[in-house]
């Protein structure tokens, strides 16, 4: 089986796991993969992110509106700026999944992406590489 993400190729044969990523080659024997693992705590912190800002930048709108008018026009000139950064802020916390590889002898990999590709990714291995 063969699976690419981005610039990391995962390739499991019979016996041998193989990871290549733009860094480092991992070559270990299926048995060496101790576990797997999916993170999704970025995209709620991600999330969280968002929402406050939204809320703080509409805030700090109501709050100029009262100090002084002049502070209103120059704040309201940047709101396309906090739309901006909002979409940004969302569109990042759906790209906040993790999967976490641990091969015995190695650092953990992480593997980032998107919630669906992962989550499908984190299935898949544990099926070929025989994970509980």
């Amino acid at each position: 089986m063969n699976y690419n993400m981005g610039f990391t190729k995962i390739s499991i044969h019979e016996t041998i796991f193989i990871v290549k990523t733009f860094f480092q080659n991992i070559s270990a024997k299926i048995d060496d993969v101790s576990a797997i693992e999916i993170d999704t705590r970025g995209n709620y912190i991600m999330l969280l992110i968002g929402i406050l800002w939204y809320i703080s930048s509409n805030i700090l709108l109501i709050i100029s509106k009262e100090i002084s008018y002049s502070l209103y026009y120059a704040i309201l000139d940047l709101r396309a700026y906090h739309m901006i950064m909002t979409v940004l802020i969302f569109v990042a916390a759906l790209f906040s999944t993790q999967v976490k590889i641990y091969v015995t002898g190695y650092k953990p990999i992480i593997l980032i992406g998107n919630y669906i590709s992962m989550k499908k990714l984190y299935e898949s291995l544990k099926k070929d590489l025989n994970l509980n």
